[in-house]
């Protein structure tokens, strides 16, 4: 390992797919069990060899996902279309890292926030005056 994020070789890769409709936590969930799955592979090695593992012929990408990068994604901008809108919701809407879809509007943030509402018998949201 090295110091900056995603910038130390690479010893080992686990592919998967991408179900559609993805949220970031369906992403965060999915790579962790494939993160689980490499260590579980490779813990005996780096428990007992003492020379560095054999680095895999893979360069990292050239751009790095941040949660700078994905508060971007959550800017919402005024002009965006209805589909555009409900995929991002869809995706960025559990406010993963605290950060909300959010559109600015005459100097206010309005933030976007999931709504569930619960009704009890015989209250107003049920239904009976």
């Amino acid at each position: 390992m090295i110091e900056r994020v995603d910038a130390g070789p690479i010893v080992a890769v686990e592919l998967f797919g991408i179900p559609p409709n993805a949220s970031a936590l369906d992403l965060e969930a999915l790579a962790f069990g494939q993160l689980a799955r490499l260590f579980w592979q490779l813990a005996k090695v780096l428990a007992t060899q003492c020379e560095p593992i054999q680095e895999l012929p893979i360069q990292w990408s050239g751009r790095k996902s941040t949660r700078r990068l994905y508060a971007a994604l959550c800017d919402i901008p005024l002009d965006i279309s209805k589909e555009e809108l409900d995929r991002r919701i869809e995706v960025f809407g559990a406010g993963h890292f605290g950060i909300f879809p959010t559109i600015r509007f005459h100097g206010r943030h309005f933030r976007y926030v999931e709504s569930k509402i619960v009704t009890k018998p015989g209250s107003l949201h049920s239904g009976s005056a």
